[in-house]
């Protein structure tokens, strides 16, 4: 997957457990590999975050800023392997689904208050001329 947010560079994750962030203007347009600890399903970003899926229903927020350790650590609140990440238009928060269909809100923000906001919801599928759509 890659991402190219407005004067970032881009930034691309692996299923070798890599994270990788460019800069098309340096002379070496890879200016930093992060190592994940597992292999990366999905990412998404929001202004100085990125925001990964990995294997084993982990969630990592990364501080684009420094690469040293993940801004937080966290387990999918779904009970299976993580599909997509996409973060909110205010960059408050994501949105994770799994391959089972459903569907959390998470915030970046731990506070007690803002973390009893989310939730979780599975979408429901019909299955028309052999094709499921949810």
């Amino acid at each position: 997957q890659l991402a190219c947010p407005l004067d970032l560079g881009c930034h691309s994750v692996y299923w070798d457990s890599t994270m990788k962030f460019w800069d098309p203007r340096a002379s070496s347009p890879c200016v930093a590999t992060v190592p994940q600890p597992d292999r990366v399903y999905t990412m998404s970003h929001a202004d100085n975050r990125v925001v990964v899926g990995t294997a084993n229903r982990h969630v990592y927020v990364w501080d684009i800023r420094s690469f040293s350790e993940p801004e937080q650590r966290r387990e999918s609140s779904l009970k299976y392997q993580t599909r997509c990440i996409r973060t909110f238009p205010d960059n408050q928060g994501y949105v994770l689904s799994s391959i089972e269909g459903r569907v959390a809100i998470e915030y970046f923000d731990v506070s007690p208050e803002v973390q009893a906001r989310k939730y979780a919801f599975k979408c429901h599928r019909t299955s028309t001329n052999g094709t499921d759509t949810v």
